[in-house]
């Protein structure tokens, strides 16, 4: 037994207590699930050991997130297990807030009740972000590539270790910390060079846990049954369930790949579907545009977010997506329902689904329009939709409208498959190819691949020799006599006297971390916690809209920076290099008090008069079009000034000091 010993300390450092690191003392990391240090011993005295007690185990600090009572074994003696956990399993007892920010970016709300609609890396950002704020902790991230491009996820009530595992979950992988050097990974977890574990070498004999997955050595394959027809010939008929696409009947008349199995073994068949592939053509967006609208209520007014500096409204806005496919000619009834020999397939509406891009993996409703036509947006601008335009029918998730203004948006260049049409034979060809290579795919890496997981103790003399300095997610070369195989350690147990002496776990299934929520008991409050989520899940959205409508009118802003100008001599005049045209009156005042109705000239009631350098004497004459000034000399008549005095009078224009010949 080793003679080492190990300090407990309060939340000040002073000491509580020094205790031997017997032959049960472990330091135990599982992927996503654990990551702690256990003390054992046992004691006359059963004192408590109080929240926040920490040790120092190979430099680095574990701590009681909960006080500690010893279990009493009889009138004498104590038995001590505390587990002292890391500062990563400490974000189990930390919040995950949605904070709201105000002037020198303070936070002036924290949200327990929040939905997000948002990329990997805006997730991460948004992890971090609560790390640091909560803990005062600085952590980076990196997101692996192969991620979804967005998800929605709804937090409540949660701390930030449930939500890391949430959004592990939600984008279909793993996460891990690197508390070295404070970063965050999401994505499968595993990394570095293949270190060798040999049974027989420097592992002993291992203990098996098989694969969830099963074995199984026939495979139904099966795509989706989109594109798909009732008289598609490679499809199974069977009028009480959708048809989907199937191997290549002439490569697979079964419908079904074999794999090798021992003589005698029975069949074990499975079915696989790829609800992704379909018979489809590859193709591209291009030519987008959006055409922003006002958020309405329910009696068609908008929606107010909140107002400006100067205290005007600002309204919710959302952007309705249009864009051309080229190399996709379509004539007018193609997608018409009421045509039987067109594309679209009877009782199916046009839709899209996103390849690449922002919106990768989400899918929408299209409409067609095999015809040009002008709309207005909802600041009264001409929007042109052009002949062959598809325009993206929006969704609405948590409050939130997708495709969105900014961020989770379309892209000229961003891949795209329709469906629910018909296809030609050409593309049938290739949907079956692309079946059955991922059908390979799949079977080599779930079914034929070794997806086991292996529990193996270390050689503790082999390991203090050469030790290998393994960690969670470490890729390590397996080999046991003829049989290797490459997979990562996703469980490390070592004794804390002798850290040589170590239990490991490896295999290749993906891990699922523990989610929990923090429960705070409130008497009576059951009735409550329905309206409150209504008015936390409002506040987000309002948020949200209003952080969006911000965007909005700041990059606005700085693409008409230069519009309006102060005259270089005049302060009280602006200058543009565009012409003004307004649908509203222009309004000036007499002598700055917006208050006086009566003062107010309004310009658009000159439309019928262009004025050009006035000259004393002149007349108002009509050309034909317009009321202009002509010199007297002129002749052709006109207004004498007692005429035009009449005029203004009548259209309630001003007069600076109530003679109509200050206009002349």
């Amino acid at each position: 037994m080793s003679d080492a010993t190990i300090d407990i300390r309060d939340t000040a450092g002073g000491l509580i207590a020094t205790v031997l690191i017997t032959k049960d003392a472990e330091r135990v990391e599982e992927l996503m699930t654990a990551d702690h240090a256990q003390l054992t011993w046992q004691s006359d005295s059963g004192n408590p050991l109080p929240a926040g007690a920490y040790i120092i185990f190979e430099g680095e600090k574990l701590s009681l997130l909960d006080p500690y009572d010893p279990e009493q074994k009889d009138e004498l003696e104590y038995s001590y297990k505390p587990q002292f956990q890391s500062r990563v399993m400490g974000w189990g007892k930390v919040p995950f807030f949605h904070y709201t920010y105000g002037e020198s970016n303070a936070i002036t709300a924290r949200e327990p009740d929040w939905t997000l609609t948002d990329t990997p890396v805006n997730f991460m950002r948004a992890i971090v972000a609560a790390i640091k704020t909560e803990t005062g902790e600085q952590w980076t991230f990196e997101v692996a590539a192969d991620l979804p491009s967005s998800i929605t996820l709804s937090f409540s009530a949660t701390d930030i270790l449930s939500g890391l595992n949430q959004i592990a979950e939600g984008f279909d992988t793993e996460w891990r910390a690197d508390k070295v050097n404070n970063i965050l990974y999401l994505g499968k977890a595993q990394h570095g060079q293949a270190k060798t574990l040999c049974v027989g070498e420097n592992i002993g004999v291992p203990s098996v846990r098989l694969s969830k997955e099963g074995y199984y050595n026939r495979f139904y394959i099966y795509g989706s049954s989109r594109n798909i027809t009732q008289d598609y010939q490679g499809a199974n008929v069977n009028n009480l369930v959708n048809k989907r696409l199937t191997l290549n009947p002439a490569s697979y008349p079964g419908g079904y790949i074999d794999i090798e199995r021992p003589t005698g073994t029975p069949i074990y068949p499975k079915i696989l579907t790829f609800d992704d592939i379909y018979p489809h053509s590859g193709l591209v967006l291009a030519n987008l545009r959006p055409r922003l609208m006002y958020r309405l209520d329910e009696d068609q007014k908008k929606v107010q977010v909140g107002t400006d500096a100067e205290g005007y409204p600002v309204y919710d806005m959302y952007s309705i997506w249009y864009f051309q496919l080229p190399g996709f000619t379509l004539n007018n009834s193609t997608f018409s329902k009421d045509n039987p020999d067109g594309m679209l397939i009877s009782g199916k509406n046009l839709s899209v689904h996103f390849k690449s891009g922002a919106l990768q993996g989400r899918e929408f409703e299209l409409i067609y329009h095999p015809k040009a036509e002008t709309l207005r947006n909802s600041d009264g601008q001409e929007f042109v939709v052009l002949a062959g335009d598809y325009e993206i029918k929006f969704i609405e998730e948590s409050g939130l409208i997708i495709p969105m203004q900014t961020g989770i948006v379309p892209a000229d260049g961003d891949e795209v498959i329709l469906f629910n049409l018909r296809m030609p034979q050409e593309y049938i060809a290739s949907a079956y190819t692309e079946l059955e290579q991922a059908a390979l795919k799949e079977i080599d890496e779930r079914y034929a691949a070794d997806l086991n997981n292996y529990t193996i103790k270390s050689n503790p003399v082999a390991f203090a020799e050469a030790d290998p300095n393994l960690s969670i997610g470490q890729l390590v070369e397996f080999v046991n006599g003829d049989y290797r195989y490459t997979t990562r350690v996703i469980k490390l147990s070592r004794k804390m006297d002798y850290t040589c002496e170590q239990e490991i776990t490896i295999g290749n299934d993906k891990i699922k971390g523990n989610s929990a929520t923090l429960k705070e008991e409130v008497v009576n409050a059951n009735s409550n916690i329905s309206l409150l989520t209504q008015l936390n899940q409002l506040t987000q959205n309002v948020t949200q809209a209003y952080q969006r409508t911000q965007q909005l009118m700041l990059d606005g802003f700085t693409k008409i920076g230069n519009m309006w100008r102060f005259h270089p001599t005049d302060p009280s005049s602006i200058i543009t290099d565009y012409n003004v045209l307004s649908v509203r009156e222009v309004v000036a005042y007499a002598s700055g008090d917006a208050s006086s109705s009566t003062s107010a000239i309004a310009l658009s009631k000159l439309s019928d008069v262009r004025l050009g350098v006035l000259s004393k004497g002149d007349l108002l004459s009509w050309d034909g079009r317009k009321w202009v000034n002509v010199p007297a000399s002129a002749g052709g008549g006109g207004l004498d000034e007692t005429q035009l005095a009449s005029y203004l009078t009548m259209h309630n224009y001003l007069k600076a000091d109530g003679t109509a010949s200050q206009y002349l």
